[in-house]
């Protein structure tokens, strides 16, 4: 079963252009949540300020956007959930804890 059945895209969301890119983020741990309206990743982070670094720097560039994902922290660690309006994908993929594997963000690799 392909994890993009019964996905649901928000209105006028042209799928053409945005589903090379979400199978991209899907090939490297996203995931579809479980109501099927967003994708979700889970990033690990050594210590509390690395987590409050990295939702500031995202906020940031979502504020620019004029975006407002979902965001829950919890035991520094941080789960974000992305509603699937694709364009603003690529906010979440360019932070430099994003693009590490986890052992060596926790500081054991």
């Amino acid at each position: 079963m392909d994890q993009l059945d019964g996905i649901r895209f928000a209105d006028g969301f042209d799928e053409k252009d945005g589903l090379p890119r979400l199978r991209k983020l899907l090939d490297s741990k996203w995931n579809i949540s479980s109501d099927g309206k967003g994708i979700e990743k889970k990033y690990y982070f050594k210590n509390h300020t690395n987590v409050l670094d990295f939702v500031h720097y995202i906020g940031v560039k979502c504020k620019r956007k004029n975006h407002h994902p979902e965001a829950i922290m919890v035991n520094y660690q941080t789960s974000l959930t992305k509603r699937a309006d694709i364009q603003f994908l690529d906010l979440y993929m360019d932070h430099p804890q994003a693009a590490r594997p986890i052992p060596e963000r926790l500081g054991n690799g």
